[in-house]
């Protein structure tokens, strides 16, 4: 597998390995210049000390990991906005898989703005951010 154990920034594309995320994954840099996608074909895996940073530029522009494969959550999840106030009741499908889910993330941060951030694991193969 890939082992992510210290910060790691993917501007999308495709990985065709199980990942293992004990680090920092960015998707983007935290400035959207496109609608960034990272498409994982094999399982992700997040442990304890792992963290995942998601982009959110706009109400349909925003980062995205799809899996093709089996999702095992912990860690954190941070949400980074860039010039951008999403108001509340928006849904952003940041997550998505394909075979297996488990565990959530054990820590939750929404950055940037007064925005009540929760996370959506009721729909089946997706996490999704809501505002």
């Amino acid at each position: 597998p890939l082992r992510i154990i210290v910060s790691d920034i993917w501007l999308g594309g495709n990985i065709v390995a199980n990942v293992v995320n004990l680090g920092t994954l960015a998707i983007s840099n935290g400035t959207m210049v496109a609608n960034p996608t990272l498409n994982v074909f094999g399982n992700y895996s997040q442990g304890a000390s792992g963290v995942l940073n998601i982009t959110i530029g706009g109400a349909a522009t925003y980062d995205q990991l799809n899996v093709f494969g089996d999702m095992a959550l912990n860690g954190s999840l941070n949400i980074l906005l860039d010039n951008y106030n999403p108001g509340d009741g928006l849904t952003f499908n940041a997550l998505s898989f394909t075979g297996q889910g488990a565990g959530q993330f054990s820590q939750f941060q929404g950055l940037g703005n007064n925005v009540n951030w929760t996370l959506d694991y009721n729909i089946a193969n997706q996490v999704n951010v809501v505002s």
